[in-house]
C-alpha cells in the first residue's frame, strides 16, 4: 500500500507571492495617480503663473503709477507685487537712452511665481513675459497734434454751418505750443475723401493740411495703436461707459472737480454716442461714432474710430482725431458739421487731457 504525503509549507510561498504582486500593483496605481495629479497640478499652476505675469506686464504698460513706478521710465526700475498665492516682479530696463529725435527703447518684463503647490514637494511654477516699448524722445514727451480736427475719414461742412480754427487759443505764456492746421485730411482736393463744404469756415495759419493720399494711409500716419486702444489695452479709464451711455460722469462731477481731466472710455462699437448737454472735459476715447448737439460743450481731446457729427450752438475746445477704424480695415463715414457749433484748437486743454495717459 502506497501512502501519499502532502508537502508541508507549500501554501505559504504562494500566499507571499500573491501578496507581493498585489502590493506592487497597488503601489504602482498610487504612483500613477500621484504622477497624474502632479502633471495636472503643474499645468494648472503654470497657467496661473502665466496669467499673473501677463497681468503684471499690462500694469507695467498702463498702470505704472499704481505700482509706484514713473509713468515714463527714464532709468531702470523694478517692483515686487505680492498676491495671495505668489508674487510677480515688474522691471523696466533701458535698452537705448533717448537722444532727440531718437526715442528710448525700454524692456518691460514681468516674472510671476506661484508659490502654493497642491502636491507636496512640487517646485514653484514660474512664468515670464516681456515687451520692448518705445519711450519718448529726449526733451519732449508731448503728443504731436496734426490739426484742430485730424480726420482720416474726412470732414464735410453743411452749407455755412459751424467753423473750425487751428489758431491756438492757449497763449504761449500759459503753456501754449502754437497753432496747427484747422483740418488735417487725406487729400487737399475738395471731395468726400478729404474736405467738402465752405473753406471760408476754416481759419488759422493753415486751413487744410494733407495727411496722405488715401484714407487708410492717413489713418496709418496717425501715431495711435488703435487696434489695442479700441480694446482698452494699456489704459486705466476713470470712467468706462456702455453703449447705452451708462457710466458717463454727471455734470456735477465736472463742477465739483474743476482741475480733473478724466480718461473716459466709451465702448459703443457700431453705434453712436450722444454727448450730454453740459460741460465735459478730459480725454474721451469712443469705440464707434459720436455726436455733439444742442448746448454740449467739450474741452480736451476726443479720439474715435468712426465719425463725430456736430450740431447746435456750443463748442469744442481742444482737438479731435477721428476715422481710426481705417486702421482696422473698416470704412467709417465722413464727419458732418451742422448748426453753429465751433471747433477751436487749444493746446493746453489737449495737454491737460493727455497728462499721465499712456497709449
Amino acid at each position: 500500500m502506497v501512502t501519499r504525503t502532502t508537502p508541508r509549507g507549500f501554501a505559504l510561498p504562494v500566499v507571499i507571492l500573491v501578496l507581493f504582486i498585489l502590493t506592487s500593483a497597488i503601489a504602482t496605481g498610487v504612483m500613477l495617480m500621484r504622477t497624474e495629479r502632479r502633471l495636472n497640478d503643474n499645468g494648472d499652476e503654470l497657467l496661473r503663473a502665466r496669467l499673473l505675469a501677463e497681468s503684471g506686464l499690462q500694469r507695467a504698460v498702463g498702470d505704472r503709477a499704481a505700482l509706484g513706478l514713473a509713468a515714463v521710465p527714464t532709468a531702470n526700475d523694478s517692483v515686487r507685487v505680492t498676491v495671495s498665492d505668489g508674487y510677480y516682479d515688474v522691471t523696466s530696463t533701458i535698452l537705448r537712452p533717448a537722444a532727440s529725435p531718437v526715442p528710448a527703447l525700454i524692456l518691460l518684463r514681468s516674472h510671476a511665481v506661484i508659490s502654493r503647490a497642491k502636491v507636496a514637494g512640487q517646485p514653484a511654477a514660474n512664468f515670464t513675459v516681456s515687451l520692448v516699448a518705445r519711450g519718448p524722445s529726449a526733451g519732449s514727451v508731448t503728443w504731436s497734434i496734426q490739426g484742430a480736427w485730424t480726420a482720416a475719414n474726412g470732414v464735410n461742412i453743411d452749407g455755412n454751418a459751424g467753423s473750425v480754427s487751428g489758431t491756438d487759443s492757449c497763449a504761449k505764456s500759459a503753456g501754449g505750443t502754437g497753432s496747427v492746421a484747422a483740418i488735417s485730411v487725406p487729400v487737399r482736393a475738395l471731395d468726400k475723401n478729404g474736405f467738402e463744404g465752405n473753406a471760408n469756415k476754416l481759419s488759422g495759419s493753415q486751413k487744410l493740411d494733407t495727411l496722405a493720399l488715401t484714407s487708410s494711409a492717413a489713418a496709418d500716419s496717425i501715431p495711435i495703436n488703435w487696434s489695442s486702444l479700441s480694446k482698452g489695452t494699456g489704459i486705466t479709464p476713470d470712467f468706462t461707459v456702455s453703449a447705452s451711455g451708462s457710466g458717463f460722469p454727471a455734470a456735477s462731477y465736472f463742477t465739483s472737480n474743476p482741475t480733473k481731466w478724466p480718461l473716459i472710455f466709451i465702448n459703443n462699437s457700431g453705434g453712436t454716442f450722444n454727448f450730454p448737454n453740459y460741460l465735459v472735459r478730459g480725454l474721451v476715447i469712443v469705440v464707434g461714432n459720436a455726436t455733439l448737439t444742442g448746448n454740449s460743450l467739450f474741452q480736451g481731446l476726443i479720439v474715435t474710430g468712426g465719425y463725430v457729427n456736430t450740431d447746435g450752438s456750443s463748442s469744442i475746445q481742444g482737438s479731435l482725431i477721428t476715422g481710426l477704424d481705417y486702421k482696422l480695415g473698416k470704412t467709417p463715414q465722413p464727419n458732418e458739421l451742422r448748426g453753429n457749433k465751433t471747433t477751436q484748437y487749444n493746446s493746453c486743454y489737449v495737454k491737460n487731457a493727455l497728462t499721465q495717459k499712456i497709449f
